[in-house]
């Protein structure tokens, strides 16, 4: 068992005296016997929801394909990237080609079929002078971190609003049209 103590202190800005203070002890419990070994909290991670499977008509390699491509999903964005150096970029077609061993060729059929079935979103950004496509996994067949985002959720929204409450569709509209 871990334990963490955090201090809260309050202090007043003019004299710099400590007004109150508050201390707050925090237990981690890494083991336990019946449940086992907490294993990488507070990592990345992927998920899936059940129920929300990947189409049964896809191929095994699509399959196989759009796992190994969750893999490389942002936290919090799902964007396809990879790591240069200190950098987070987005994967290109390539890029994409590459991480799957596959032939360019094959790789714009593969996202084709895939953009076609909405299971990943294409994006034509700008920048600079230059326009970059950026590749984005819809999230309810892989999601990496806790926060649906507005641009992930307008992506996708005609697959979302199937299963979202409608509070959070009508708190998205809003914030669409405060744009």
């Amino acid at each position: 068992m871990r334990r963490k103590i955090l201090i809260n202190t309050q202090v007043d800005a003019d004299s710099g005296e400590v007004i109150w203070q508050h201390e707050q002890v925090q237990t981690y419990r890494y083991f336990d016997e019946e449940k086992g070994y907490l294993f990488k909290l507070n990592q990345e991670s992927i998920k899936t929801f059940p129920g929300c499977g990947l189409p049964e008509d896809l191929t095994e390699s699509e399959t196989a394909r759009l796992y190994r491509l969750s893999l490389t999903m942002h936290k919090g964005s799902n964007l396809l990237c990879y790591r240069s150096g200190n950098v987070t970029k987005a994967m290109n077609t390539a890029k994409i080609a590459g991480y799957l061993r596959l032939s360019i060729r094959r790789t714009l059929l593969f996202l084709q079929h895939m953009i076609q079935r909405r299971i990943i979103g294409r994006v034509k950004v700008k920048i600079g002078n230059s326009q970059e496509t950026q590749y984005y996994l819809n999230p309810l067949y892989f999601f990496c971190g806790k926060w649906l985002n507005v641009n992930l959720y307008f992506l996708f929204r005609r697959d979302l609003d199937r299963v979202l409450p409608k509070w959070v569709i009508q708190k998205f509209s809003e914030m669409e049209a405060k744009e």
